[in-house]
């Protein structure tokens, strides 16, 4: 094994740690005195401090939780830039990281945040197109995990569409992207089935939450 072998193993294990890092519990305890673990969906992402706490801790737990995804694959890029291979799997861990983080007993978030992030990096346009339908889905029909499902399943139909056309890829991106992709649909499969069920609340039926 070379240093470069041990160099790149250093970088996934880089990538899982930075992505385990907490946002949504250092955010909510440390600025708001809320456990996101113990509050809404059980859940640290930013939809779930929306949920429980307001706009205001989401914004700064989603940008947290984007900016893992960034400083992965942009270090890692910069560090190895002859192997795609360790920015898209260290990428991964990040992503991994985040759904299963080890500072918190291995419950994270969905990863939908740090998947962008990283994304960004590796395959923009990407992010260019699923972001805008994420959102507008959200706008329209109120359900935030419907537009994350929805936006990341046409960020992976771009990625390999633009990959079978010739689009200068690396096929290591359009790898992280599928996987990444899958990741985040596998999160939601809970919300999935509340929403084919008619049971997911929508934006405006969040202040019903913790009624029961």
């Amino acid at each position: 094994m070379t240093l470069g072998d041990f160099g790149g193993i250093g970088l996934i294990v880089f990538g899982y740690l930075t992505g385990s890092i907490p946002t949504g519990i250092l955010v909510g305890n440390g600025l708001f005195g809320v456990n996101l673990l113990q509050r809404g969906s059980g859940n640290m992402g930013a939809t779930n401090a929306l949920r429980s706490i307001g706009v205001g801790a989401a914004v700064v737990v989603l940008i947290g939780d984007f900016f893992k995804g960034v400083l992965v694959a942009a270090i890692t890029g910069i560090v190895l830039p002859d192997q795609p291979f360790v920015q898209a799997a260290a990428s991964m861990a990040a992503v991994i990281g985040h759904t299963r983080p080890i500072f918190t007993n291995f419950r994270g978030g969905r990863g939908v945040a740090t998947g962008m992030g990283a994304a960004a990096v590796i395959y923009p346009i990407v992010i260019a197109v699923g972001i805008p339908v994420g959102i507008m889905l959200v706008i329209f029909l109120r359900y935030v995990s419907l537009g994350s499902i929805i936006g990341t399943v046409t960020g992976v139909l771009v990625g390999l569409i633009l990959y079978i056309t010739g689009y200068p890829s690396r096929v290591e991106d359009t790898i992280f992207v599928v996987l990444a992709g899958t990741l985040i649909v596998w999160q939601h499969l809970p919300n999935l089935k509340r929403l084919i069920a008619g049971k997911e609340l929508q934006i405006a039926e969040w202040s019903s939450y913790f009624r029961n």
